[in-house]
């Protein structure tokens, strides 16, 4: 292996690690069972942007299915006045939506981290 190959291979690797570190944080600082649990029963949307494939091999009753790459021109579908929670995998992606929306000005925005979480 060349070096130049050794240092992209390490890069790479710091990059996933730390990608699975930030992954981490947002479901351990993010909102307990107990919020969870109090959001979905206060009539929260929940919106899960995974691939439409992934969410048709299992998905949350009651949520619905924006997929990240569509999300900034569906964000229509998202009424503004009522709790928002967002699912995805890992928490990665509903990540970069919960940033999608706070931006457009949503006010009651939380990242589920992943989907199963909501079950």
């Amino acid at each position: 292996m060349t070096l130049a190959k050794l240092i992209l291979a390490s890069s790479l690797l710091i990059g996933l690690l730390l990608l699975l570190r930030r992954v981490q944080l947002v479901v351990r600082e993010g909102l307990s069972m107990e919020d969870l649990q109090a959001l979905k029963a206060s009539g929260a949307q929940i919106v899960d942007v995974r691939t439409p494939g992934e969410f048709g091999l299992g998905h949350l009753a009651g949520s619905v299915n924006i997929p990240l790459d569509q999300f900034q021109a569906r964000l229509g579908e998202i009424d503004p006045a009522k709790a928002v929670l967002l699912c995805c995998a890992s928490g990665v992606r509903s990540g970069m939506a919960m940033t999608i929306l706070q931006r457009a000005g949503y006010q009651q925005v939380h990242n589920a981290g992943p989907w199963t979480r909501l079950q």
